[in-house]
């Protein structure tokens, strides 16, 4: 019992004594301050008009800016008629333009929002006074031709209460509100008027948010509270939190890690599953699919990759096979160009269906609920075709694949090489090496280890003694196959070279000065003056 008892108690503690959802607890409170800034930096809570990076509509044409807020496109000619005020938010509208599209390239966020309405309070902190926008409305800058002369403005998404603001009534003045119903006072009076939701604000306020005001503002500019729906997900799952080895594994419970090492067998070997089990939808190396395989096996893995070689194709891979096997799956990335590159790549397959696409936020809930029912309606008009021929076809290939890559990479007796070594050794030499001899069939057979090193040696020693340029030698084509022969025909060189030649020479050299020939500069000559 007291062993068991042991066992129990380490299980729910960390080696050094202190409670896993102790743990858990405080690395949450960290991650959440890490994740959203309620400080005087926040401009969803401390908005300050900035000299060109913001724009305010408080002195816009009130017939234009009403059509504005109905969801027409308004170009900014309409919004300010005077030359001068055009000009200075022109010069606005393209900084704001420009600062929206930088972090939506970068950062995968969409900032452009119109402010409407903007609340104050006195900072029980002391600091800076609060200027917090109640209404945040997705807003889009679209230029008139290449010269932008002019700006066409255009509201896109759905009213949101600044979620920002309620976080922090939550959070610092223990106020919660109910965003759904007080963003239903906005069409109480048939059209977009924030009047009644300023009122109720103002009244749930009092009380507990001290000098707690609301005034009527439109400003357009870039707002961002990206984050923040993680740090509400972490404030509100705690218990799924605590239960959860990973995110124990992370706030340091060594339990939890050593919960987390693999345990499951290696990924399946990339040649052997059946296509019948197999899901993918692009073209895949070995090492891709060994990816796939592994995430499979139960394994935590990290694939990484330079540019281009293929971790987007990778993970729509992963994807596809994933969902057919009955899981989910959530992509995260950084930048939107990253979840573009695989969406793109599922879609172009005709998988686009599976893929739920929240990166820019779900405040379009039209948009949300579109995409679903486009979703269940395409996958109730799916026929799979029967697929075994195909598969049949498949799996013989792969095992003919397979069967030569075996053979090309199996080294051969006696060498030790494989074909694949020695193709590699012919290419090694150059396009302009010739082989003029080979060893075939008995001839090849025959050469065992001892014959093999000995070969080995000599052909060594053959170019060493400058055998390869036997071709352009006086020798060449000379029938000696023994040392003895090859003693022969050495002494006979030279006894030719020492004494027969030089007697030679001074012989007939004596015969045409007493005859009056000319003198015989080559051997080659000397047989013409001989007859």
């Amino acid at each position: 019992m007291s062993d068991g008892a042991a066992t129990l108690q380490y299980v729910g503690q960390d080696v050094d004594g202190t409670p896993r959802q102790a743990l858990v607890r405080e690395a949450v409170r960290h991650w959440r301050a890490q994740l959203i800034d309620l400080g005087g930096r926040n401009t969803l809570l401390y908005y300050r008009d900035l000299k060109v990076g913001t724009l305010d509509l408080g002195t816009a044409d009130p017939v234009a800016l009403a059509a504005l807020l109905e969801g027409r496109t308004v170009a900014l000619r309409q919004l300010y008629r005077d030359r001068e005020a055009h000009a200075q938010a022109l010069k606005r509208a393209r900084t704001i333009r420009n600062k929206a599209r930088e972090l939506a390239e970068e950062r995968g966020i969409e900032t452009c929002f119109l402010a409407i309405g903007m609340a104050t309070w006195v900072n029980p902190k002391g600091g800076a006074t609060p200027a917090a926008p109640v209404l945040l409305r997705s807003a889009a800058l679209t230029s008139r031709g290449a010269a932008q002369h002019d700006f066409d403005l255009s509201l896109t998404g759905d009213v949101e209460l600044n979620p920002t603001l309620l976080h922090l009534m939550s959070t610092d003045f223990d106020l919660a509100l109910d965003a759904d119903q007080l963003e239903e006072l906005l069409d109480q009076r048939g059209s977009f008027d924030p009047a009644p939701l300023y009122e109720r604000l103002a009244k749930e306020a009092a009380g507990r948010v001290r000098g707690f005001t609301v005034a009527p503002r439109h400003v357009l500019g870039t707002f961002s509270y990206a984050k923040l729906p993680m740090v509400l997900d972490l404030g509100t799952a705690a218990d799924v939190l605590d239960d959860h080895d990973v995110i124990a594994a992370i706030a340091g419970d060594r339990v939890a890690q050593e919960s987390l090492r693999p345990t499951s067998g290696a990924p399946a070997d990339v040649d052997e599953p059946d296509p019948a089990g197999e899901y993918l939808v692009l073209d895949a190396d070995s090492s891709q699919q060994l990816a796939v395989n592994a995430v499979l096996a139960g394994h935590h893995a990290v694939v990484k990759g330079p540019p281009g070689t293929g971790k987007s194709q990778t993970i729509a891979n992963l994807i596809a096979t994933l969902v057919a096997h009955g899981r989910r799956v959530l992509f995260v990335a950084e930048k939107r160009a990253a979840i573009t590159a695989v969406t793109d790549r599922l879609a172009r397959r005709g998988l686009g269906h599976l893929v739920m696409d929240v990166h820019d936020g779900t405040s379009t809930r039209r948009r949300i609920a579109t995409e679903l029912r486009a979703a269940f309606d395409h996958a109730s008009r799916i026929a799979l075709p029967d697929l075994t021929e195909l598969h049949e076809r498949l799996a013989d290939r792969r095992r003919r694949l397979s069967e030569y890559a075996r053979a090309l990479h199996e080294e051969r007796r006696p060498w030790g090489i494989s074909v694949y070594a020695a193709r590699s050794a012919l290419v090694g030499l150059g396009a302009g090496a010739r082989i003029r001899y080979r060893l075939r069939g008995a001839a090849l057979s025959i050469v065992d280890d001892v014959t093999a090193r000995r070969v080995r040696e000599l052909l060594r020693e053959f170019v060493e003694l400058g055998g390869t340029s036997v071709g352009r030698s006086p020798w060449a084509g000379a029938d000696i196959r023994t040392p003895e022969q090859a003693q022969t025909a050495f002494l006979a060189a030279e006894r030719l070279c020492w004494t027969t030649l030089p007697e030679a020479r001074t012989r007939l050299d004596r015969a045409t000065a007493e005859t009056g020939l000319p003198p015989a500069a080559r051997v080659a000559d000397w047989g013409p003056r001989v007859a």
